[in-house]
């Protein structure tokens, strides 16, 4: 107690002689040149609040100008906490310095500004008086500083001096147990039960000692220096002898607080050290760095995710890229958990998951460059491959119009004259306006946006064509990219240029649309199609966008010209125009082909729609005629199921009538598919079922999920 009472005292007399001589100075000015109190306050507080150092509140904070360490509460600060530090020399000319513990920056130096004397006092003073004012302050600082150095080692000594003659904490320790820490070596006040943190320079000699309250406040001993000074988990002696005698070179891992670097220092069994605060990183990383140089030195930063600034990652950050240290290393919070260290990341996730995360971390930062470079790419690898499990639960695919799937390329395929571009925009009036698709084809189908880049035919014709045609639409639905128009206007809009196709992205995204039609493909690139060098990159640029856009892209496009003997076969995908890689890299493959396999034929024509390749359940193909309308107009004759190509139709109509009785109700869940031959899918028999609708043979009540039918007629025809 005596040891402790005679420190105090001495630090007390110390601050006391520091400020007798802070008073002298303002008598020993002249009176002719004279800086009052207030003009240095003034101008010192203004530098205050323009580094990011305001105190608390202004109304009841002092100024101290004896030339000592004064600590003092930030605005943001709680009750306890006194995140600022100051202090201003006025012997000679008047300077200082402060600093904002929370934002990791270290002290920011002041000098009184001459810019703020008075006329009068400027001209008090010449030049070659204020230069000699400044050298004396300079040489006055020094002289303090050596002062202070010699009160930092008497009273370094007497705080050794108490700490040796204090007990060793015990684990059961109030703080020690409520962080979950071992005491490492701590030492334990038998009157306050604070816990004493011994701290020590690079060289081993005793700086101060960081006092824990039992609750958790800390304070540090009074009149002993405190930057450069650390906690250390290890002994430097053994670390460099265990290098001399085993060639072993440890990583030394650094952080602020005692409980923060026991929690990783429990963890990893590596060269810890404590450094107390943000403030104090990059000084003990430095001093660390220049006597171990071959170690690899990792920061392990406080989080403070619930603090303005976050300082604890700027000040890691910084002594990082200063000092040019291998990284830091900082626990993940979620915004709603409270926490800022391991130590707090241990006690809300647990040690084991704790010790998983920050090893794996450590390893990874003590990684070369290239080696972090080669694991990264390892893990993209990793996560490219997926496993094939059926019990995965996926969305159903999406089909645009019951036709084109979402986020898929598509190629609508026939050959010249038979008339893509009708049937392209009879499906998007259709689908502009919902509900009844291609004449039943699909039913209750919502609204739909379509955007047509139209090449051959161009906006005036698919107008006219239109009108003519008198078919519903909502002209909101559907938008047109003319690309003469585009010319015109010097927009390029052609796929296999890297302009035209940022264009193209860009008008997808303008109007986000459900289905884009290419009308025709081959208007919107100047590449050889026989190519599959020049068309490959096309085509995947083209698949990709409709995933990333959420679309259907469809490609209308021709097929090539048949002989006569041709013809009587039905159309195939290597019909197609091109290189086999267009097939190859689209979904769906949808072949639009006359009936009666005469081309040049001026009879009417009756056109079949199948598909030729898909990646999907097949549809069911059908047949449409274009008739003049009984109110004008055109008409587009839909059969949904022609005898000639189909027998699907009977089978399930037969499947109807052996299985339910006119008169009964009966859901898809009651319809066993296997029963039905030949085979039909679930998208299969609810087109066949619409067809039936509309033809009279099947009543309905209910929608989506809980509907039901009921047989009115037993005829097949």
């Amino acid at each position: 107690m005596f040891l402790a009472l005679f420190y105090h005292i001495s630090a007390l007399l110390f601050i006391f002689i520091i400020f007798l001589r802070r008073c002298f100075f303002f008598i020993i000015m002249n009176n002719d040149f004279y800086i009052s109190p207030e003009e240095i306050k003034a101008q010192f507080l203004q530098f205050m609040l323009d580094n990011n150092a305001q105190p608390y509140d202004l109304n009841f904070f002092e100024l101290i100008l004896d030339g000592q360490i004064h600590r003092y509460r930030l605005q943001d600060d709680n009750k306890t906490h006194l995140a600022g530090a100051y202090c201003v020399w006025t012997d000679y000319w008047p300077c200082g310095w402060v600093q904002n513990w929370k934002s990791g920056d270290g002290a920011i130096s002041w000098k009184f500004d001459r810019k703020g004397l008075s006329d009068e006092q400027n001209k008090a003073i010449t030049d070659k008086e204020w230069d000699a004012l400044i050298k004396k302050s300079q040489k006055h600082q020094l002289e303090m500083k050596k002062q202070i150095e010699s009160m930092f080692t008497e009273n370094s000594q007497i705080a050794e001096n108490i700490f040796g003659h204090l007990h060793e904490a015990q684990d059961i320790h109030p703080y020690l147990k409520r962080k979950k820490v071992l005491h490492h070596g701590l030492r334990v006040h038998p009157d306050t039960k604070c816990l004493a943190v011994p701290l020590h320079d690079i060289h081993g000699s005793f700086m101060s000692i960081q006092w824990i309250f039992p609750a958790g406040d800390k304070r540090y001993a009074l009149g002993c220096p405190k930057k450069g000074a650390f906690f250390s988990f290890f002994n430097l002696v053994h670390l460099e002898n265990l290098e001399q005698e085993t060639g072993e070179i440890q990583p030394i891992l650094i952080g602020e607080g005692f409980a923060t670097m026991a929690t990783v220092y429990e963890i990893t069994n590596y060269a810890c050290v404590a450094a107390m605060d943000c403030g104090n990183i990059r000084t003990v990383a430095q001093a660390i760095k220049k006597k171990f140089p071959k170690n690899k030195i990792l920061i392990m930063a406080d989080n403070d995710h619930n603090s303005l600034g976050n300082p604890g990652l700027v000040a890691a950050e910084n002594a990082v890229m200063e000092l040019k240290l291998n990284g830091f290393i900082a626990p993940d919070f979620s915004d709603n958990e409270k926490g800022s260290d391991w130590n707090d990341f241990c006690s809300l996730h647990g040690y084991e998951k704790t010790k998983k995360i920050l090893l794996e971390k450590i390893r990874f930062a003590l990684l070369t460059p290239e080696e972090q470079e080669r694991e990264n790419n390892r893990a993209k690898l990793k996560n490219i491959s997926v496993c094939l499990n059926p019990e995965i639960s996926l969305p159903p695919q999406e089909f645009i119009g019951g036709l084109f799937p979402r986020k898929f390329l598509s190629l609508l395929a026939a050959p010249s004259g038979t008339g893509k571009t009708i049937f392209m925009q009879k499906f998007v009036s259709d689908t502009s306006i919902g509900g009844n698709i291609l004449g039943g084809f699909a039913t209750e189908e919502p609204i739909r946006k379509s955007l047509i880049f139209a090449g051959e035919a161009g906006f005036e014709m698919l107008v006219r064509r239109g009108a003519a045609m008198k078919w519903l639409i909502n002209p909101e639905n559907v938008h047109v990219v003319d690309q003469h128009d585009c010319e015109l206007q010097d927009i390029n809009v052609m796929l296999d240029s890297q302009e035209g196709f940022y264009n193209v992205q860009e008008l997808i995204d303008i109007h986000k649309p459900d289905c884009v039609f290419f009308d025709t493909f081959s208007s919107f690139h100047e590449s050889d199609e026989n190519k599959a060098k020049e068309m490959k990159p096309i085509i995947k640029n083209l698949a990709t966008l409709a995933r990333d856009c959420n679309s259907a892209i469809v490609l209308v496009h021709h097929s090539r010209k048949r002989t006569a003997k041709e013809r009587a076969l039905k159309l195939n995908q290597d019909d197609v125009i091109g290189s086999s890689i267009i097939n190859r890299l689209v979904a769906l493959i949808i072949g639009i082909e006359p009936m009666n396999n005469n081309e040049d034929s001026d009879s009417e024509k009756i056109l079949l729609v199948r598909p030729l390749k898909t990646w999907f359940a097949s549809f069911m193909p059908f047949t449409y005629k274009l008739s003049e309308g009984f109110y004008g107009g055109t008409e587009m004759l839909f059969d949904l199921a022609p005898k000639e190509i189909n027998n699907s139709r009977i089978a399930v109509w037969n499947y109807l009538c052996e299985n339910f009785k006119p008169g009964e109700w009966f859901s898809l869940g009651h319809i066993v598919l296997s029963d039905i031959n030949p085979p039909v899918s679930e998208r299969q028999i609810k087109r066949i079922l619409a067809e039936f609708l509309q033809a009279g043979k099947l009543e309905k009540r209910g929608s989506t999920r809980n509907t039901e039918y009921m047989i009115i007629s037993n005829s097949a025809d």
